[in-house]
């Protein structure tokens, strides 16, 4: 049995799995998270008769994600298996989004706010950049590709005037789901159980100039 925790760009989504198979599932407002995360966590787990003690590990979103709500999710979670013996696997939440959209050439783009974007290109580069740098990096890859997540959707209509017909915007979840993130930590700890007991946010906004 496991919990997965889910810091998106509009709430905190948690959810009991045993043995990959979703128990049950609630949804915190992300203005609401910082008060309400731990009490929520522990209804959860009462309405399904079972305890922190039973968890073999917790999966958690390490990001990109809003900083804010993602630094809050982490923080409660790192306590969690500090006062408890509990495993944390933390999913990239671009590998996440990757297995949902099964598409290992789409080019994923979320919103980092102030007119930046975080974004995974096909052959692993990630980063926070301008939408300006970000035109740049595709233009020098001259090949088709589908461009996805909420970033995707945010700047669809420059993307399309900047770049043209090489690339194609087709419908797509803004972010990444419980479940992806849920099947990912899922079989990250299938290949590799791990004792690792505190998880830092990937803020790739630190990495860049």
């Amino acid at each position: 049995m496991y919990l997965a925790i889910q810091s998106s760009y509009t709430d905190v989504q948690m959810g009991l799995f045993k043995n990959n198979i979703l128990l049950g599932s609630c949804t915190i407002d992300k203005f609401q998270a910082s008060k309400e995360c731990v009490t929520t966590l522990q209804n959860l787990l009462k309405e399904h008769t079972a305890n922190l003690e039973q968890l073999s590990y917790i999966v958690v979103n390490k990001g990109p994600a809003p900083f804010t709500t993602l630094r809050v999710v982490i923080a409660t979670v790192n306590g969690l298996a500090l006062a408890r013996p509990i495993p944390l696997v933390g999913v990239d939440a671009f590998q996440a989004y990757r297995y949902q959209y099964q598409d290992k050439n789409a080019l994923i783009l979320f919103n980092a706010f102030g007119n930046d974007l975080y974004y995974h290109f096909p052959d692993g580069q990630q980063g926070a950049a301008s939408l300006d740098t970000i035109v740049q990096k595709i233009k020098q890859l001259d090949q088709p590709m589908n461009i996805v997540g909420n970033g995707a959707r945010i700047h669809k209509t420059k993307l399309l005037e900047k770049v043209g017909t090489s690339i194609r915007i087709p419908e797509s979840a803004p972010y990444c789901s419980l479940d992806a993130l849920a099947h990912v930590g899922f079989n990250q700890w299938q290949k590799q159980p791990t004792q690792c007991r505190q998880i830092l946010p990937l803020y790739l906004k630190n990495l860049t100039a």
